[in-house]
This record gives structure tokens, sequence and C-alpha cells, in this order.
């Protein structure tokens, strides 16, 4: 809404179903990233009731926009199923993580080449990379760089042979774990992505559904590059950039580009409605500690 006011030529004009609509699909994904948390963590024999994976999940959100890096989302998980787990092992906890994220980056990957196949690409080409926010050359530096280096202090500390011992141990359950996980993840991606749609043609932006999915699934992929400030980063310049690359004008791109951000703070305000009380209580009790 915010973006729209802000346009000329961009405003609601269609019903304001489709805004409803894309409000419960961002809860139901919500649910699902709920659920394919737990799912993950069953995956590695790591068992907490699944109304506190749940709420890990969603608390975890808070943390991504209000943590200047974009692992803060995994950094909380971590911490929070230790608590409730403290018997499983933190290469475990550590693998089930990464695992729910693996299955995200599949999910994108896959949808993004769906998608690529079914729109034309046009409006961003070679001789125009100077007018783009960031040099392509300097994105594929960053992420081959951001990459390489992760990789070799996870080899240099033993943590990828740890992992793999700890995917060992899970193997009775791995596959049917990791196909569910994968198969949650396509759907919430597909979710986010007509989401998305939906909005648009709330705001009478004439774009096909297939565009807004290489989108919002193109961009996620960018966000592997740990970088972000208040939930911003790496994901929104891709998606920008893909909206641009599918025909959109500027000013369609960033509206695009600004209502995906949103959908992703909605949900991060969520998980702060869960989280605040909890800290805010820590810090309650501490300072009643201190008293004489």
């Amino acid at each position: 809404w915010v973006a729209a006011g802000r346009s000329d030529s961009i405003h609601p004009k269609g019903h304001v179903g489709l805004f409803i609509a894309a409000l419960v699909l961002t809860q139901l994904s919500l649910t699902l990233l709920a659920i394919r948390f737990h799912v993950s963590l069953w995956t590695l024999s790591i068992h907490i009731p699944a109304r506190r994976s749940a709420l890990i999940a969603l608390q975890s959100l808070f943390y991504f926009f209000f943590i200047p890096m974009s692992a803060g989302t995994e950094l909380s998980r971590w911490l929070k199923v230790k608590s409730a787990a403290p018997q499983a092992t933190h290469f475990a906890v550590m693998t089930a993580i990464v695992l729910d994220r693996t299955t995200a980056v599949i999910a994108c990957l896959a949808i993004s080449l769906v998608s690529l196949s079914r729109v034309e690409l046009h409006g961003v080409q070679v001789t125009d990379v100077t007018k783009w926010p960031v040099h392509p050359v300097i994105v594929i530096i960053v992420f081959l760089s951001v990459s390489f280096s992760g990789f070799f202090f996870a080899q240099r500390f033993g943590w990828i042979t740890k992992m793999k011992s700890a995917l060992h141990e899970a193997k009775s359950r791995l596959w049917r774990g990791l196909t569910i996980a994968t198969a949650i993840s396509i759907t919430i991606q597909l979710f986010a992505a007509l989401e998305l749609w939906l909005l648009a043609q709330w705001l009478g932006i004439n774009i096909g559904f297939a565009p807004i999915a290489l989108g919002v699934t193109g961009g996620a992929l960018a966000s592997v590059i740990p970088i972000s400030l208040a939930g911003a980063g790496p994901a929104e310049l891709g998606a920008g950039l893909l909206f641009a690359a599918v025909g959109s004008t500027a000013e369609e791109a960033v509206v695009l580009t600004t209502l995906l951000y949103f959908t992703k703070l909605l949900g991060a305000l969520q998980g702060g409605v869960l989280e605040i009380p909890i800290i805010s209580n820590r810090i309650i009790q501490k300072a009643r500690i201190k008293l004489p």
C-alpha cells in the first residue's frame, strides 16, 4: 500500500478480495515454513514438540530483519533448538538447519528454471549494466568469495566431516525427510509467487505468473549471500533486476520488489510478536535478580 501510494500510475484497481487472498497465502506459507522446519528436525532425529518447533521457526524470522546478517535466522534457530533439545549434538542441529535451508534453495532453483523457460528476457542487456545498482560481475565475485570462504572454514574446522556423520546417522530418514521438506519448500515458493501475483493484479500491474515466479525464486537464490540490512539485501536486488529483465517498467519493478519485501516483513513482525515478550521477560528477571 505504501509502495502504491508513492506512484502516480500504480494504485489499487482490483477487488480488495485479491489483497485479502494474498494475506491468507502469507499465513499459509508461514504455517508450511513451520512444518518444514519440524520435518527437518525429525529427519536428524531431533525430537521436540511440533508447537515448539513451529514457534522457533517463526520467532527466528524476527532476527532475519533485526540482525544485519541473514544468518541471524539460523543462529537463532540453533540456540533455541539446543535449548529445547539439549541432548541433540551441535552438528545434528546445524545439519538440520542446513537441510532446511537447502530444500528451499532446491525449490527456488527448480521453479526458476521452469519459469525461465516460459518467459522472454529483455530490457536488461549487456550495454545497460553500467546503469544497474551493482555491476553483475561484482555480484558474482561476492557470491563466489562468500561460498568458497564458507566452504574453506567449514572444511578447516572439520564441520563438513561432522555434518556428513550426522547425515549418515540419519540415513534411514534422510531421503524421506528430504523429499517431504523439498515438496513443502516448492509449495511455499509457489504460494509466495501467487501471493505477489495477486497483489500485482490488485494494483493493476500487467504481469504474468511465470515472470513473478522467476523474480521471487530467482531473487531468493541470491539470499545465499549472508548480507542484509533490515531484511533487505541480495534477494531484493536480484528480484528487482529480474522483474526489469522480464519487461516490467522501473516503477513496476520497484513496487513489486517493495511488496515482496513487505510480505517478508509481515512474517518477521509476527515472529517479533512471539519473541519480544520472551526477551522482555528475561530482561525483567535479570533486573530483579540484580536488585538488592
